[in-house]
């Protein structure tokens, strides 16, 4: 996933790149992040669930995938582990999804 976001981040600070290409590696970083929760929740490993789902989130975010950020934005809300700092960010995140 990390490749995938600094490529895309890369097309971003270039301004003429491909849009189409920087939404598919956004999207892909995406999923892969998404993936990563789902087996850190099968292994229990909470916390670095919501890091993944957050930085899914995020990616989700970048592409303009606003319904789908926002459904993982609430999710890691919803999660009773999420610490108070982090809490606070991902409202804000939620927020400017809306």
């Amino acid at each position: 996933a990390s490749s995938y976001i600094l490529k895309a981040r890369a097309i971003k600070a270039r301004k003429d790149g491909d849009a189409s290409n920087l939404i598919r590696l956004f999207v892909q970083a995406a999923e892969l992040e998404e993936e990563a929760a789902q087996r850190l929740e099968a292994e229990g490993h909470t916390e670095d669930v919501y890091i993944s789902l957050v930085s899914a989130a995020s990616c989700y975010q970048q592409a303009r995938y606003y319904e789908k950020a926002r459904q993982l934005f609430q999710q890691v809300l919803e999660r009773p582990d999420v610490p108070a700092a982090i809490r606070v960010e991902v409202e804000q995140y939620l927020n400017d999804c809306m």
